[in-house]
C-alpha cells in the first residue's frame, strides 16, 4: 500500500511541477545523466574532455534551518 501511495504522489507532483522546469533541466521525469550527455553531444559535438568533481566535502558548508 505504501508503494502505491508513493507512486500516486509522484504522479501528481510531476504533473504539477514538471511543466515548470525549463527544457534544460535534466533531473526530472524521463531524464537524467544520459539525456544530459546526449544534449552535450548534440550541441558541442564530440568532447575530448570530461570534468569530474567530488562534492561530498562541500555539504558541511550548506546552512540548514
Amino acid at each position: 500500500m505504501e508503494k502505491i501511495m508513493k507512486e500516486a504522489i509522484i504522479i501528481v507532483l510531476e504533473s504539477i511541477y514538471d511543466p515548470e522546469f525549463p527544457d534544460t533541466s535534466h533531473f526530472r521525469s524521463g531524464r537524467g545523466c544520459h539525456s544530459v550527455l546526449r544534449r552535450i553531444k548534440e550541441e558541442w559535438g564530440i568532447s575530448r574532455w570530461f570534468l569530474e568533481f567530488d562534492i561530498r566535502k562541500c555539504f558541511h558548508t550548506i546552512d540548514r534551518p
